[in-house]
């Protein structure tokens, strides 16, 4: 009796074993295939960010800046947080309602690096979307080159428990290295658009693709905040939940970002 009992009860644990990593997909080899895969698709885009203190200063700042964002086709056509790229004033100015004591920041000197600095090419702002968090960039100069990109045309259907990869390139002292998150679709929202939400937060926020185990493009990563007409609640919802949900990396799905891009490549009247 009791070596039968002892049995039920390992064969228990190896069923209890077997159920929580039989549905772990993402495997090291898929993490590799993956990362080979997309490596020359992530780069690095670098620009000097000017900062006008407006009434808080009389005197402007400069700083050096860099982050990791997508080539999106074979002419140098590259997707970025429009936050990043921004200082986050173009957040700031949405959630106090432009009560922002006139503070603002251009970026210049936009350059894009392929790589680890293998090749850097000048670029300039096509146009952006404050509202999806997205900006669009453009190399200057391709020359016959072809880039390696990302297609976010395929629209992958995705679901609650799907995992994901999210890849980016970590700044110039790592020499940057491309760093590979894992994680799970835990929710899907309807307001204010179609986003997935992690089952974990991302604290580097917006502007990286996220792929499936196969290495399909599933979205990409933006941040989302509520708009504030101004008003002394204004900056309470700053530390809000909402603030918080808006920060933890949600991701816009690939056919909404195919859609954008296309939007936002038509000519300007």
């Amino acid at each position: 009796m009791k070596n039968n009992h002892f049995c039920k009860v390992l064969l228990g644990m190896f069923l209890i074993i077997g159920l929580n990593t039989s549905g772990l997909a993402v495997t090291n080899a898929d993490l590799t295939k993956v990362i080979e895969q997309r490596a020359e698709s992530l780069v690095t885009v670098k620009f000097i960010l000017n900062i006008s203190m407006g009434s808080v200063a009389n005197r402007d700042q400069e700083t050096e800046n860099e982050m990791s964002c997508v080539m999106v086709s074979s002419d140098g056509l590259v997707m970025c947080s429009n936050n990043k790229l921004s200082g986050y004033m173009d957040m700031i100015s949405q959630m106090t309602g432009g009560a922002g004591l006139g503070i603002s920041a251009i970026p210049k000197e936009l350059k894009v690096v392929i790589g680890v600095d293998q090749n850097t090419y000048d670029a300039e702002i096509v146009t952006k979307d404050s509202e999806l968090d997205i900006v669009w960039i453009k190399i200057k100069n391709p020359e016959a080159v072809k880039f390696a990109f990302v297609n976010f045309s395929a629209d992958k259907k995705t679901v609650i428990g799907d995992e994901i990869i999210v890849l980016r390139r970590m700044g110039n002292y790592f020499g940057r290295q491309i760093v590979a998150s894992t994680a799970s679709i835990g929710g899907i929202t309807s307001k204010p658009r179609k986003l997935y939400v992690p089952d974990i937060m991302f604290s580097n926020g917006g502007g990286v693709p996220v792929f499936a185990s196969n290495g399909d493009a599933i979205g990409f990563m933006i941040t989302q905040f509520p708009e504030s007409h101004g008003g002394a609640n204004s900056m309470m919802s700053m530390i809000s939940g909402n603030f918080q949900d808006g920060m933890s990396g949600l991701i816009l799905p690939a056919a909404e970002v195919s859609s954008a891009t296309k939007r936002a490549m038509q000519p300007h009247k």
